[in-house]
Formats: structure tokens, sequence, C-alpha cells
């Protein structure tokens, strides 16, 4: 599976952003129309089912491009996970667990619209899931039930969210973010990245706030085989072709780092080969590749690289939320805002400024003053010169005024003089 980030990380910072509310409904939705969240049977409706999960898939594809390529089994995951969380509550309210038979007829009902039909208890994802539930209603959980009932409140089924683990990966992440990459962030953004990671690690219990994800890594000296798109692959294509016999006799290399620095003449000729070849085009480099799992992993890394990276974000001014800054003194990001036509970084320095200019009455002051200088400069009554010069001291005016070394009302004679 592969997708591209580009330098603002726009995958990562759209699903920080955005509202999952809808995605919890539609898995609800789903379930509840399958099964009866209060007793678990069967629903015998005309709900259409294909047509349910096929617009949860949609909806999970939008918000990353992690789910566009792992679509059947995230979709699976969002159900189940949702399933065994209504089958948890009710264990901690009856004591009661289901068996393995019962669990695979429902796990049939809630997947057959979509992935891939399973045909007996020996499935491999069918019993991923089982297992999960097990574990939190097996026999030691059973016999221990007084001290498990005390600690484990049950709710109501309808207040069980869908897609929850969704949820709590995007408060987790945007946790993280907040407390080691923002920049605007409150008494803690201009603090040292190092000081902030500590901050967080003690604040946050690790079980509630996990950190910590485990992830396969595989490393070697050239880059994947896996094409990120049609182009590399043709790419890399026309590279394979062109090359095909550029190094079938490498094996006259074999010991030149030995035979070096007097290699045979048959050696130097073809290592002259390799070398006089143009690569340009083609990248080799060392190539780190890892097995992800799930998004939050997935997320979790794209952090700990950006932490390396340098990179911060910041919360637009404008929009509220999080970007990451080409330039760290910019406030405004380019998306552009619900409800407007252009982006927050083209709207949001104007109304800021015109809501300043309200709000501030050294700001009107100074710009009452300004449009009378701009106006003799228009009319040609003032040199160009003499308004820059005026302009220069009238903004070291206005920040002795704003930092309080003058009064308002030095501020205001200095302007009518």
């Amino acid at each position: 599976m592969y997708f591209t980030e580009n330098g603002q990380h726009e995958c990562l910072v759209n699903y920080i952003n955005k509202d999952l509310s809808h995605i919890s409904a539609l898995i609800e939705n789903y379930v509840s129309n399958i099964i009866d969240i209060s007793t678990f049977e069967l629903i015998e409706s005309k709900f259409d089912h294909e047509k349910a999960s096929k617009e949860i898939i949609n909806s999970l594809e939008s918000l990353h491009p992690f789910f566009k390529y792992t679509k059947e089994e995230q979709f699976k995951k969002a159900v189940l996970m949702y399933f065994n969380e209504l089958l948890f509550n009710e264990f901690m309210r009856t004591n009661v667990s289901r068996k393995k038979a019962w669990y695979l007829e429902r796990y049939k009902n809630l997947t057959a619209f979509y992935t891939t039909p399973v045909k007996s208890e020996e499935d491999d994802d069918f019993n991923s899931f089982y297992k999960e539930y097990a574990e939190v209603t097996g026999e030691d959980i059973k016999d221990d039930w007084e001290t498990f009932s005390s600690i484990c409140d049950p709710i109501e089924a309808t207040n069980i969210k869908g897609f929850e683990y969704g949820l709590e990966t995007q408060i987790l992440v945007n946790r993280i973010i907040f407390w080691v990459l923002d920049l605007s962030a409150f008494k803690i953004g201009k603090l040292p990245i190092r000081k902030r990671i500590w901050l967080y690690n003690n604040i946050f219990d690790e079980i509630l706030s996990p950190s910590k994800l485990n992830v396969k890594m595989c490393i070697s000296l050239n880059r994947t085989k896996i094409y990120q798109n049609d182009d590399e692959w043709q790419t890399r294509r026309e590279y394979f072709l062109n090359t095909s016999d550029l190094f079938k006799n490498r094996k006259l290399l074999d010991n030149y780092h030995v035979t070096h620095p007097s290699p045979s003449s048959e050696a130097m000729q073809e290592i002259d080969r390799y070398i006089d070849y143009d690569i340009d085009y083609f990248e080799e480099w060392t190539h780190e590749e890892y097995v992800i799992e799930d998004l939050r992993q997935l997320l979790m890394l794209e952090i700990i690289h950006l932490i390396k990276s340098g990179k911060m974000f910041k919360k637009c001014k404008y929009c509220n939320k999080y970007f990451i800054p080409s330039n760290l003194n910019a406030n405004y990001c380019n998306r552009i805002a619900e409800g407007e036509k252009d982006t927050c970084s083209k709207i949001g320095p104007k109304r800021n400024y015109g809501q300043s200019v309200k709000d501030d009455e050294l700001l009107q002051i100074y710009s009452r003053a300004y449009k009378k200088y701009y106006a003799r400069l228009s009319k040609g009554r003032m040199e160009q010169q003499a308004f820059n010069s005026w302009g220069r001291e009238a903004r070291e005016k206005l920040n002795m005024a704003q930092t309080g070394q003058i009064t308002i009302s030095d501020f205001e004679k200095w302007f009518k003089k």
C-alpha cells in the first residue's frame, strides 16, 4: 500500500481536523438494522445493507488514504469493534458470555455485504475478533465477577459510539500535537521539544493516552519495488528495460573490493561502464519500510518523523484548525473554510485587521492619520520620501503606545501636530 504525503502532511492534518461523528452514526445505524442492540437477535428487514456498507466505506476513504487501500479490512474492523463493545457492555450488565457458534452467526450477517464470506469457525479474521471478545468475557473474568463489575460500569447501549477507535485515535493525535508540536499552544508553545515531550509523558497516563506502539520495520539499501503511482511504475519499467543487459557481467566484480587497487582489466572495463551510466532520474538510497496494521500506528509513526525533522504545527487564526506553516510567522492556513470562497490566508488578515481597527483605539487613530497622509501623497501635496519617513515614525509611535511607553493621549497629539 502506498500514498504520498507532501511537505504540509495534508493527510494527517485533514484527519485530525475532520468531524468523525457522521461515521459513528453510519456504523451505529448499520449494526442496529442487522442486530437488535438490546437483545442481540438478528433482524429481518428491507434495510439496504449493501448500500449502507458502501456508504461507510466511502466515508472512511474520505478520512485518509489508509482506508482506501485497506477498505475491506477497515470496514470489518469498524463494524466488529462496535459490535464487541456492545457485547462487552452486555457482559458487564448481565454476566452473560456468548458461545462461539452464536457469535459466528452474527459475524456472518454483519460482514456478508462487503467482505469475503466466512465459511467456518476456523477463519482467522473471525477468530481474531472472537478472541478479543472471549478474553474479556471468558472464565477467568467470570470467576472474579465481583471485582470486574466493581471497576467497570455498564452504560446504555445507545451511548456506545461506533468508530470509537477512530475517535480515540483522533483525540490522541490532537493531544500529542498540542503538547509537543503546536507553536501556538498557550504557555508551552515556545518550550524546547524535549521539555514538551517530558511534560506530555508525565502528565498523561500511558494506558489512557498511549504514545508507544510496536511496528515492524524493514531496512535496505534500495527502494521498495512497490510503486507509488502510474508515472513511477512507467519510469521504473523503462529503467529495468534499459539496464537489463547492463549488469550481465557483474560477476567480474565479485572480488573487486579484494583486488583493489589492482583489479583485472575486465573488471576495470566493467566498473567504468557502470560509472558512466546515467541514473539521475532514478533514486537509489537507503530505504526504510514499515508494516502498518492500523491508522494509529501510521499517524504515530508520522508524528515521530515530524518531531525528528523539526516541523511544527499552528492553529489557523481564522478557521481554528491545525496546519503546518511553511513560514513560522504564518498565522493562517491555505484551506478554504466552510462557507467561504477564498483561503484563510487571504481572508483572515483582512478580517482580523478590520476587527482590530474596530476594537483598538490606537489602530483607529493610526488608521485615520494614515488615510490623511496617503491622500496628501496621492494628490501630489507630499513627496514619497517624506511619506515613507512619516510612516516609519508613525509605526514606531504605535509600537510605543501599544507597549505602554507613551499614553494614548500623547500618541493622538503626535498625529495631530
